[in-house]
């Protein structure tokens, strides 16, 4: 029994194996109804769809039902695996969710600055410059260049 059928069943109320035994004796059930009915010759459903379609029709059909059947049992035969499986793709949902909001003003950003041309870039990085007062370093810098010629 697992930790999901644990808490499920303390919770719910309800046992997954269970479920997963009365699903195997229904689908037992239907697999022999359907023997009994569609069967070769003998059944009331194969006999009539050969008479009223012929024998190949017949053969055809019976061979889809159980074509249907074995899927269905297929689909039904892990009900606590189905159910773990939901579990795990819902949780990688919500964290692919999660890491797409964060990741936004990532993905946002660098659209953002190439619609603004280069040049204005280059004017704010001036402006900027001088607004930290970049002015006045440059005018020393400058003048100690100056004194040393």
């Amino acid at each position: 029994m697992g930790l999901f059928n644990f808490v499920r069943t303390a919770v719910l109320g309800e046992d997954v194996d269970a479920i997963q035994a009365e699903s195997n004796r229904l689908d037992a059930e239907i697999r022999a109804a359907n023997e009994r009915e569609r069967s070769r010759p003998g059944g009331r459903i194969y006999d009539r769809t050969e008479r009223e379609r012929g024998e190949e029709a017949a053969i055809d059909a019976y061979n889809i039902v159980l074509m249907h059947e074995d899927e269905q049992e297929q689909q039904s035969a892990d009900l606590e695996g189905q159910v773990g499986d939901a579990f795990r793709e819902g949780l990688d949902e919500g964290a692919r969710n999660i890491r797409q909001i964060i990741g936004a003003p990532f993905t946002l950003a660098p659209a953002f600055l190439k619609v603004i041309p280069w040049q204005l870039w280059l004017l704010g990085a001036a402006l900027l410059f001088f607004w930290l007062g970049g002015g006045p370093w440059l005018l020393n810098l400058a003048r100690g260049r100056l004194a040393r010629r």
